[in-house]
């Protein structure tokens, strides 16, 4: 409901309806990942089946994006498909509230399935919710996302398989 809003206001706000992204860390980067892999699918959308609930772009922020019950539509990862948005995923190298080998894991599922850019930045000696406080890390996260978001407006398309370490000199 908030992105068909977000769509259907955004001429209140001087904003263009088509540059809608989804940003969410952890359980919001899981449900960001999901909205944008089911956009106008009734199944998803009671009550408000024929708004328009696509988005131009997703970061998860160390957000599990693996299945949470035993319905497949639970998994970011299951819902991938080839008309997918770009996709920025962050991760912590040693976040360990996340299944080991994971995190790369789903980058690589989602890229086999996406049409668009999926970029995976891993920051090394980082656990989960490093940016709960002001550090360099989450300074670091702040201008990747900042520069991801510009390079998808910029229509530019990189290779798909691109990955960065957000700074391979953090400590």
């Amino acid at each position: 409901r908030a992105i068909a809003w977000a769509r259907e206001h955004a001429d209140d706000f001087d904003a263009d309806a088509s540059q809608v992204y989804l940003v969410g860390c952890s359980a919001g980067g899981h449900l960001a990942a999901s909205a944008a892999l089911t956009p106008n699918q009734p199944r998803f959308q009671p009550g408000f089946e024929d708004a328009k609930t696509d988005i131009a772009g997703v970061i998860s922020i160390y957000g599990y994006l693996g299945a949470r019950t035993d319905d497949p539509a639970s998994s970011p990862v299951a819902l991938a498909h080839h008309e997918a948005p770009p996709m920025l995923l962050i991760q912590g190298a040693n976040d360990s509230m996340l299944p080991p080998g994971a995190r790369g894991g789903w980058a690589d599922s989602l890229r086999s399935a996406s049409r668009s850019p999926v970029v995976y930045a891993e920051l090394p000696n980082t656990q989960h919710a490093f940016d709960y406080l002001a550090s360099v890390r989450a300074r670091a996260t702040a201008d990747a996302a900042e520069a991801f978001l510009a390079w998808v407006r910029s229509g530019e398309q990189p290779a798909k398989t691109m990955e960065h370490r957000i700074d391979p000199r953090l400590p």
